[in-house]
């Protein structure tokens, strides 16, 4: 009864019978039974967005900042600006040594790390 593709575009059969009327939710409802995914109100009614599986979704990995402190010390900041302001630092010149442009900024040192 219902094209999946067709509930994308504007004034197509099945668009129609999802936005048209009063039976609209009726039908919203009998296609997502059907399709799975989930409406989102736009200008010109409902829209239909297929969800991905979450097999299909990869984790990207989380990059963090290591600051070398000049005695050596590494340290893992859980807000890069915060520690930079309380260790009068500039964050703009420890992102350049940890992208490779600054050797050191004030005897700090700082790298990527991927999680």
């Amino acid at each position: 009864m219902y094209n999946k593709e067709d509930a994308k575009f504007v004034n197509t059969t099945t668009w129609v019978l999802l936005n048209h009327d009063t039976h609209g939710v009726a039908h919203r409802k009998s296609f997502l039974s059907q399709h799975g995914g989930s409406f989102v109100k736009v200008h010109q009614g409902y829209a239909w967005r297929d969800i991905p599986e979450e097999s299909d979704v990869a984790a990207e990995p989380k990059t963090i900042y290591v600051i070398v402190d000049p005695e050596g010390k590494e340290i893992i900041p859980d807000n890069f600006q915060g520690f930079c302001r309380e260790n009068n630092l500039n964050k703009s010149a420890l992102y350049g040594v940890a992208n490779g442009l600054r050797a050191h900024h004030k005897k700090y040192t700082c790298y990527r790390k991927e999680v």
